[in-house]
């Protein structure tokens, strides 16, 4: 096996379980809002092998709503708030940084990934414009792989949010995105 598919294989090992954790928290309204590396434990035994930790930043009900209305009110309205404000976006918005970050060798460290997303908040979270601006200054050949798979997915993932949150793939979609498909080569 090549190493550009093997190290594909390890980075979709890593994405997908934590889709999968998204997916979950998100089914029963809780977003984790600090989806990041250190947030991580790759487990030796056990399914799934990577899982998430430190929820201390999780939240139930989307920070838009000003004052927690009374207990029935909440749990009749908060179907409704979830998909009006869509905050799990925010995590999957953060799993895609991820997935740029594990294909993109070059943004592995800190100082280079603080300049990233620096580049990337300069052309307004648009990935697309991202790579025409810098990203010759990337080896993004892991993206680019089965017909740019991994791109596609990454470019569904980070954007910039609408008014309705709509745009970025959900957990749920981006499990079922072709980058997860076996390679056609």
């Amino acid at each position: 096996m090549d190493a550009g598919k093997r190290e594909t294989m390890i980075i979709k090992g890593i994405l997908r379980p934590i889709l999968a954790a998204l997916r979950d928290m998100h089914r029963v309204g809780i977003v984790h809002r600090d989806i990041k590396p250190a947030n991580l434990i790759v487990t030796y035994e056990g399914t799934p092998p990577v899982k998430l930790i430190d929820l201390g930043a999780a939240l139930v009900v989307p920070q838009e709503v000003p004052r927690a209305p009374p207990r029935f009110v909440a749990l009749l309205l908060s179907p409704a708030l979830w998909q009006l404000t869509s905050p799990d976006r925010f995590d999957t918005y953060s799993a895609g940084i991820m997935l740029m970050q594990m294909s993109i060798p070059e943004l592995r460290t800190g100082k280079a990934l603080d300049t990233f997303k620096s580049q990337l908040y300069n052309t307004g979270e648009d990935l697309i414009r991202w790579k025409e601006e810098f990203g010759s200054q990337y080896d993004l050949s892991l993206l680019e792989r089965n017909g740019g798979a991994g791109w596609d997915l990454a470019t569904k993932l980070v954007r910039p949010r609408n008014f309705f949150q709509r745009g970025r793939f959900s957990a749920r979609e981006a499990m079922g995105h072709r980058y997860f498909w076996p390679e056609i080569i």
